[in-house]
């Protein structure tokens, strides 16, 4: 099987308009979502003597180095699947014709 370099750049440029794509509309969903927030200021009032005696020290992670793993490894076997896929119609196709 000869790799096509021309399919190749297609199946990354598609994979990465999925993630930005995932990425935008997370984006969106969290504009909206905030834009739509209506707090409850008077229910509100009981929980602020618990956060005058109580301090929290440390980080919370909220994006470590597997979640990159994670993320680089779906965006590589999108484009491995739009790249098989291509491949496969394209097979068929050529095969049709003769």
């Amino acid at each position: 099987m000869k790799l096509n370099k021309r399919w190749i750049w297609e199946s990354l440029a598609v994979a990465l308009l999925v993630v930005l794509g995932w990425v935008g509309w997370n984006v969106y969903q969290g504009y909206v979502l905030t834009y739509n927030y209506v707090p409850d200021i008077i229910n509100q009032y009981e929980s602020v003597d618990n956060l005058q005696h109580q301090v929290s020290f440390g980080t919370i992670p909220r994006f470590d180095f597997l979640s990159w793993i994670t993320v680089a490894a779906a965006f590589l076997l999108l484009a491995a699947v739009y790249y098989f896929g291509r491949f496969a119609i394209s097979t068929i196709w050529h095969r049709r014709k003769r």
